[in-house]
């Protein structure tokens, strides 16, 4: 599954949005829209707190963003 599918599953799930995401995670707006777009992805860094944030192991998400 590549990242642009986890993340709107995120969203489904969890009733959130890109906002609530970049708010939660430090980052402006438009990254994560930007990800949800398929027209960058995040880093590892990045990766770290999404995985904490709604506990998706991060090799599935390091294996997504490949």
């Amino acid at each position: 599954m590549n990242f642009v599918k986890i993340l709107k599953a995120i969203f489904s799930t969890y009733h959130v949005d890109a906002c609530y995401v970049a708010d939660n995670m430090g980052n402006e707006d438009e990254v994560v829209e930007a990800w949800e777009r398929g027209e960058s992805v995040p880093t590892h860094e990045q990766l770290e707190k999404f995985s904490a944030m709604f506990a998706v192991p991060m090799s599935t998400l390091e294996q997504s963003i490949k």
